[in-house]
């Protein structure tokens, strides 16, 4: 057990060295080749976590190719699960759209009429949220996590909150109330 704590303290400063050296090019080559830009320093936080978590082996000749290895897998990573996530969210549009139309296979003739009030119904209760609030509550509808919610909205996850709350607030009374006819 302390042989590996005796190896762990080197390799710990000279991560803090290589971070020193390094962090300010990779944050600024991150942002050059991201497609979430505003993943730039989680993604910098990664790479160097990368390097705590799988230290090199032996003495690195050049530790500069060591890391920028690593920056380029986690880019590459990070921009596939952006095209990964943006296809997702045309799936989820494209299911949204038809849900809010009725189009739905499970609907029977008979239930059509009824179908169409409550489809009303929701659509008049969607339409009082805000933009922001509206596209929270039907990506937490869907599945997504407040993470996965916040950066494809670009915004806080706290500031997600505040938009799920109220619109789940602004929901709750629209159902609540009496229907005018």
């Amino acid at each position: 057990m302390q042989a590996n704590t005796k190896r762990s303290q080197p390799v710990a400063s000279d991560i803090r060295e290589l971070y020193e050296q390094y962090a300010s090019p990779l944050r600024m080559f991150l942002g050059q080749q991201l497609q979430v830009k505003h993943r730039v320093e989680d993604l910098l936080h990664d790479i160097f976590e990368c390097l705590l978590r799988y230290p090199p082996a032996g003495r690195l000749i050049r530790p500069d190719n060591y890391i920028w290895r690593i920056a380029w897998r986690l880019v590459n990573a990070a921009n596939r699960r952006a095209k990964q996530d943006s296809e997702r969210m045309a799936t989820v549009a494209a299911d949204a759209a038809g849900w809010m139309s009725g189009q739905s296979s499970t609907l029977t003739p008979a239930d059509v009429s009824e179908w169409l009030a409550y489809q009303e119904h929701v659509t008049q209760c969607l339409e009082r949220l805000t933009p922001e609030e509206r596209t929270a509550v039907m990506m937490a509808r869907f599945g997504y996590s407040y993470k996965e919610i916040a950066a494809r909205m670009d915004i806080s996850v706290e500031s997600l909150r505040n938009h799920l709350r109220r619109g789940f607030l602004t929901l709750k009374a629209s159902a609540t109330e009496p229907e005018q006819e």
